[in-house]
This record gives C-alpha cells, structure tokens and sequence, in this order.
C-alpha cells in the first residue's frame, strides 16, 4: 500500500511528497491537490468516483484505498453484454482508464490538476514560471500556467547529445469544454425557489443542458493566513436542474430559448429573504466545509456546471462510449498518456516529447493560458536556454512538429446533407485528419502525408474530414501555435457525434487508437524532407 512518504519544503514551496500513489489503483482515483494545513498538518486531495475525498492522516488514506477497491466494482467495469465485444482485454483497460480520467473534470481546473496528479506519480517536477530553471539530460519536468488554468510536460532523452541540433514533437490539447458558469453573486431569487445565475461559456447546444442532474466544480480562492491560496472544488453531487417546459403550456414550433432566464438552474425552496452577498447559502457552505476554511474566507470562485452522470460504454459489444466533456477530455487524456508511454530511448536522441493542455479554446484561446498566448514559446524557449546556450532557438523551433488535437465530427446519419461528401468518417473507423485549405487547420499535404505513413507503420486507421462549402467550419489551437512557431503542424482528432452537447459520443476503438497516435507520432523524428524549410 502506497505511504505518505515526506515532507519537501523551501522558500517557496512546502508540501508532501506523495510517490506512486496510483498504485495498482491506477484506472480509480488521482491525487487533485496536496497542501498543509494549520491544525491537521497536512491535506490530500483526491477525485474519486465524481467526488473530491480530504486525507488528513495516514488511517484516513488506509480507509480511502479500501474505499478505491469498492469504486473498481461500480465506476470502472463496464456493464455485462451479451455476445463478443469489440475491445480486447488490453483495449478495454485503456477505455477504462479513459472513463476514470474522465470522471469528475467538472471544469478545466480540475483537468488540470488531475494532469498534474499523474505527472508527479509518474515522476515529473514542477518548474515554477517565475524562477530559474534548471534541466538535465534524462529529466521529466512539468510547469502550470495561471494557477491550474494550463499546463505542460516535456521527457528529455538521456543521451540528447549536447552542442547537436535538438527540436520537439508538440502535442497540443485543451482542457476547457462549452458549459454554464456561476456569476460572481450565484443566487437568482424572487421566484420561490432558489435559482443560480450562469453566464454561458463557448458555444453549447443549450437545449441538451435541460432535465438532467448538474454538478458544480472549479477552483476557490480563499484567504490565508500567509496570503491567497487557489484549491480545487467538486460538489459531491448533483446539485442543480435545468427544467424544461411541457408542450402542454406552449407551442413548441413558437418556442425560442433565452439564455439568460430560461438556463437558470433550480437547486431549492428559496428563503423568505435573499441572501445579504448575492451567493447561494448551500453553496458557499458546501465550499467552506469541502475545504476547511470559514465562509467569510472565500474570496472569489471560478465555478462551472457539468452533466455529473459519469461516462460509460454502450452499443451492441461496448462499441461506443457516451461521456459528457469528450471535447475536449478525450484529447487531453490520450495526449497526456501517449506522452507518457513514449519510450526514454527513442530512435532519435534529438527529439524531446512535449505536451500541453491549454485553457479558453472553446472561446478563441486569447488568454494568458490559452493558446494564443505565449506559453508554448516561452517553454520551449526556456527549456532550449536551459538544456543548451548553443541552440539556435529559431531553427529548433521550425525543425519542430506541432500535433494540434481536438476532437472531430463523426459522421451523423440522421443528417446527411450537412456532410460533404467523400468526407462522412463513421466512429471506429479511424481517427481523423482535419483539412481546411483556408487554414481553419493547419493540416497541409505535407504534415497529412507524414502522420499517415505514421500511422500505417503501426497499423492505426485514419480518416479525412473535411467541411462542406455552404457550412462554417470551427478551428482550434493549431493556427495560433503554428504561426508562432513556424515548424510542420497538423490537426488531428478522434470523431464525435453530439459535439458541444452536454453528452458526446466516440467509438470505443478510436479512443485505444487515438492514445496510441499520440505515442508514435510524439516519439518519430522527422523525416527529411526536401525543401521542408521553404
């Protein structure tokens, strides 16, 4: 049984050192958040089943790890079905350990943390953004962007050979989905019940968002007795409802949704009075008690609201899996585990694997953690200077390869005319190539040639798509990492029908494929290509 193992403290960090917590455990739980507190000495933070459990001692986390073996029978089995099933044993193993990652990212910030989880039981350390950093030949290494709001790793190989020309594979996902998020003052009130005031964020199918139970997460400020601290919050349940209205009280072919009063959750009977601050009274407290500080200490939040039904397989033979977040949980779980399977010897020492999960996508990535901004230049810019006063950073950056990755469209049969044709991917059939020639992706002939040849030397299966001309197109990161850096690029996704639905769907063989992608094409040089530089 995994042990609590040391405490690590210095000028700017003091907290426990906790190694191989995962265990045999791994597909269950993930260490959220680790932090010391006043009276009981220390906190673990762990999601566990769609909810957040506080360690505060070593008889607690025995208790947890017995509770962890509980949840394998509920959360991570798939339900029995009848007749052959698609996945091997092998590939229903990494489907489950999608589901539990899955589980419980009510908000980008608890993507983020649960990243970081991984990374430290994978033997990663963090590097603070604003101190020297120092990196060898051989080392893993982490940095976080706007207090959990992004986050990236790079492995570098153990005989990278100094003074000798070096570039990156870049895997490139986001950790952000379309939702509602709580206002600053979160109570609606004057109806007779309790209603929480949302702002939309993204570009949601609002109407999926109706007659379903809806959890709460994010992060919380709180004051300190040394300052501020940033914790992470998950309500232990659902704990809102968007009703919708019968078709007895109102022509549905006249209805049109507006989304500011017709998305207000209900969470209560409302009081006599409304609340003197503007915040719902069960909220605030659930906060305070989930993180052991007085009310009066909460200073401010970043809160969404998320379908709380966990994911899970269905279809004839655990064909598909149905999960809210697929855009963008799904690219961000197989980046992050392709990335970590990548082997430490590689067939060229000079190509050092690097993984981002940005925040804002779904708004246009023009934040300080999103992908317009200067996060990826300034890791790779550091982490050049750190590794080598030689390199030209320049020419490391254009040697590069960036893989921009968000889930696709699947085709939907239900609504043909919107695909164009030749270009209808079907789910298990291939993970998907995006091209746009008017650079909504960055996917060219060439970037679209090497990652097939990628591809077919490992026996994954591709699809194009591509959109219709009498349709709008979305984008994603690529075209802002790629301008920046100026290196060969491409957009790749797994096909998803309902996106930006409050619950998405993806064949159950693309999300074996997708992970094993990322590993291959994050762990292949380059070839050389004539001209490649023009």
């Amino acid at each position: 049984m995994s042990k609590i193992l040391k405490l690590e403290s210095g000028d700017r960090t003091k907290k426990l050192v906790w190694l191989d917590h995962f265990g045999k455990y791994e597909s269950l739980y993930t260490l959220v958040s680790v932090f010391m507190n006043s009276q009981s000495g220390f906190e673990l933070v762990f999601a566990l089943g769609g909810k957040e459990v506080v360690v505060r001692s070593q008889a607690e986390l025995d208790r947890f790890l017995e509770e962890a073996k509980a949840v394998e029978r509920i959360v991570c089995k798939p339900r029995e079905i009848r007749g052959n099933s698609v996945l091997s044993e092998a590939q229903l193993g990494t489907v489950q350990d999608f589901l539990a990652f899955a589980t419980g990212n009510y908000s980008p910030y608890n993507v983020v943390s649960k990243i970081e989880g991984i990374l430290l039981a994978n033997g990663f350390k963090e590097l603070l953004g604003d101190r020297p950093w120092v990196v060898n030949t051989g080392g893993k290494y982490y940095v976080k962007r706007a207090f959990s709001s992004s986050i990236a790793a790079f492995s570098i190989p153990k005989q990278l050979l100094n003074g000798k020309a070096f570039s990156y594979n870049i895997a490139a996902t986001h950790s952000d989905s379309p939702c509602p998020r709580l206002a600053s003052k979160t109570q609606v009130f004057g109806s007779g019940y309790d209603q929480m005031n949302v702002q939309i964020y993204g570009g949601g199918l609002w109407r999926t968002w109706f007659d379903r139970e809806l959890a709460v997460g994010g992060r919380v400020v709180v004051k300190t007795s040394e300052g501020l601290a940033v914790r992470s919050y998950a309500s232990k349940g659902a704990i809102a409802f968007i009703p919708s209205l019968p078709p007895h009280l109102f022509k549905p072919e006249n209805e049109a949704l507006n989304r500011e009063i017709h998305l207000r959750p209900i969470t209560g009977i409302s009081a006599d009075k409304p609340s003197p601050d503007g915040q719902l009274d069960f909220l605030l407290e659930d906060i305070a008690s989930s993180l052991a500080v007085a009310r009066e200490n909460i200073l401010a939040f970043d809160l969404c609201l998320a379908d709380q039904n966990p994911p899970a397989l269905f279809g004839s033979a655990n064909q598909f899996v149905a999960s809210a977040r697929l855009d963008n949980n799904l690219s961000a779980w197989a980046g992050l585990s392709g990335f970590l399977e990548v082997p430490e010897t590689t067939a060229n020492q000079q190509v050092i694997p690097l993984y981002f999960c940005f925040d804002h996508e779904e708004i246009g990535s023009a934040s300080t953690s999103g992908a317009d901004s200067d996060f990826c230049e300034t890791v790779i810019e550091r982490a050049t200077a750190a590794l080598s006063s030689r390199a030209d950073i320049y020419d490391t950056k254009m040697a590069s390869f960036l893989i921009s990755a968000d889930v696709g469209h699947a085709y939907n049969p239900n609504y043909d005319s919107n695909f164009k044709s030749g270009y209808k991917p079907i789910a298990n059939k291939g993970n998907l190539i995006k091209i746009n020639d008017s650079m909504k992706y960055v996917t060219n002939s060439i970037s679209r040639a090497w990652v097939s040849c990628v591809a077919k030397e490992h026996n994954l299966h591709l699809q194009e798509f591509m959109v219709g001309n009498e349709s709008p197109s979305g984008s994603t990161l690529g075209v802002f990492l790629a301008k920046r850096l100026g290196c060969l690029s491409v957009d790749i996704g797994a096909p998803v029908l309902a996106m930006h639905s409050a619950r998405e769907f993806v064949g159950s063989l693309d999300v074996v494929e997708y992970k094993e992608l990322f590993k291959h094409l994050l762990a292949t040089p380059l070839p050389e290509i004539a001209d490649r530089r023009a």
